[in-house]
């Protein structure tokens, strides 16, 4: 007996030496999984993820863009970007100081109708650059009934909340991320300009970069490829924005386009709008040691003191998240048709650090 126990001993030992390690995963095999463990367990109905990675795009599609048809999602399906919309404006704004239309460091108080009451807080004025990296102690936004109530804030709204507002805190002196204050930035250009800020991107931005497919309204949209939003097990629409907060939000699109954008964003120094680029990517505020902003962009650095500039954003059906490695010129997208609490962050980072193993 004691020596059939040595020999299956030797035999397991054997076995166990001898048995092939499996092979590590691709990066196709990750992402699926990362992606797939939201879908599954019941998070998200469908999420598009795009990677810019040593030069090539890489395209995920995992779920569906609508439960009750069971439609795929493809390159072209459209979502809500969200507060990405906000990285265009500090864009847009961007090239007309890069035209000496209007410069970064003006207080904003001359560029509102005559009887609007602008605030100011300590002898400091609010100016454009606050607004572009959150430091105007301008709140997040009104107290609204719901959050479809920006659809219907109009001018007029806005004159009687500036009226009897107080800075949380002296203008350029914290950070506070503000739907207002950039919101602000779109209904300034459109007075300056006497375009639309639609017109102004379309002009601008969206046609001088090839993002053909990219509008701020679902009136605009050439292709009956949309993404459902859902909030829970719930339908819901897009939103609608009025003026005063279309510059925080309104941005539809998709997958292609965001990648061209996320692509001009790393290699800025082949774009057209290169200077403008450069621009936002300037560090115009210290939160810590690790967190500063730029124009619309948060940028981290990470635990290997790689710049990482990201956006995300989140309405009651859309999720979305981008981000790039300044130093590895790696990039990623995440479109989700679903309202996450920071799931789409959880996913684009996990991605953006996947990339440097590879």
């Amino acid at each position: 007996m004691k020596n059939l126990l040595v020999i299956l001993i030797i035999i397991l030992i054997s076995f166990v030496s001898c048995k092939k390690e499996d092979p590590p995963l691709s990066l196709d095999s990750k992402i699926e999984r990362i992606a797939k463990s939201h879908i599954i367990f019941g998070r998200t109905p469908g999420i598009a993820i795009g990677i810019y990675h040593d030069g090539v795009i890489t395209q995920y599609f995992y779920g569906t863009r609508n439960l009750s048809t069971g439609q795929t999602i493809d390159e072209f399906t459209m979502f809500e970007i969200c507060s990405i919309t906000k990285t265009f404006t500090a864009l847009l704004f961007a090239d007309f100081v890069i035209k000496n239309e209007i410069p970064l460091n003006d207080t904003i108080d001359d560029y509102f109708p005559e009887d609007f009451n602008i605030p100011n807080k300590d002898g400091k004025y609010v100016q454009f650059l606050h607004l572009l990296n959150h430091t105007s102690g301008i709140p997040r936004e009104p107290d609204l009934p719901n959050l479809q109530a920006f659809a219907v804030f109009n001018e007029n709204d806005l004159k009687n909340y500036l009226s009897t507002l107080q800075l949380t805190t002296t203008p350029g002196s914290n950070y506070e991320y503000s739907n207002l204050g950039m919101g602000l930035i779109g209904y300034l250009l459109e007075r300056i300009s006497g375009k639309t800020y639609s017109e102004l991107l379309q002009e601008r931005i969206f046609t001088p970069l090839g993002m053909t497919q990219t509008v701020c309204s679902e009136t605009d949209f050439i292709t009956d490829n949309n993404a459902q939003g859902y909030f829970g097990s719930n339908e819901t629409d897009m939103y609608i924005w009025s003026p005063v907060f279309a510059a925080a939000g309104t941005i539809k699109s998709n997958l292609h386009d965001m990648m061209i954008y996320l692509i001009e964003n790393i290699e800025y120094e082949n774009s057209i709008l290169k200077e403008p680029l450069i621009l936002t990517k300037q560090r115009t505020f210290s939160v810590n040691e690790n967190l500063y902003l730029g124009l619309g962009w948060h940028l981290t650095i990470d635990g290997k003191g790689d710049e990482i500039y990201w956006h995300n954003g989140g309405t009651k059906g859309f999720s979305s998240f981008i981000a790039y490695n300044n130093s590895t010129k790696d990039g990623v997208v995440v479109l989700i048709n679903s309202y996450c609490t920071g799931e789409q962050n959880n996913i684009g980072i996990e991605i953006l650090n996947l990339l440097k193993e590879y």
